[in-house]
């Protein structure tokens, strides 16, 4: 099953946000059962990994977004304030976290980037990210960890410490 990392679950939620709040792909209509199928062609192809197929899925996607942009009503909606303000503000904590993984970190200190209170932190990872900041923060250092234990020869003891991971 396909968990997105939470950079790309941010990303994907920034684009579709701009315009989309959600998306209801039916498999009755034409053009949104071409998306569907794109969707499982990309897995195919990223599995599958064969020659040339970063040229495949980059066309891919390219047609379901457009897809998407031809048959959606709402294009040109700017975000809402509070939604806009959320984005901002949940891009500065994502930073923060990132540039301090290796440290202890509470949600105050999380909150403090941004200058929100503790509540108005959890309110923009819930809303956008749909988990909590210290979710967040577990997924990545996790995520952070696995990368750094398959792909270098540093020690699990160095590699817990730069994640994080103090116990």
């Amino acid at each position: 099953q396909y968990h997105p990392t939470p950079e790309a679950a941010v990303m994907v939620r920034k684009i579709l946000f701009v315009s989309l709040p959600f998306l209801i792909l039916r498999s009755d209509k034409d053009w949104s059962n071409r998306v569907i199928n794109n969707i499982e062609d990309i897995w195919t192809q990223l599995h599958e990994r064969k020659d040339g197929f970063e040229f495949i899925v980059r066309n891919m996607i390219s047609e379901s977004f457009y897809q998407i942009y031809l048959h959606t009503n709402d294009r040109h909606a700017p975000l809402a304030e509070a939604e806009h303000r959320r984005m901002e503000r949940l891009k500065i904590m994502i930073t923060y976290i990132e540039e301090h993984l290796a440290e202890e970190i509470t949600v105050r200190d999380i909150a403090s980037a941004a200058y929100v209170s503790n509540s108005e932190c959890d309110r923009c990872f819930k809303c956008i990210l749909e988990a909590t900041p210290i979710q967040y923060l577990k997924q990545l250092r996790l995520q952070r960890a696995e990368h750094l234990l398959t792909s270098t020869k540093m020690s699990v003891e160095s590699i817990a410490l730069l994640c994080g991971f103090r116990d």
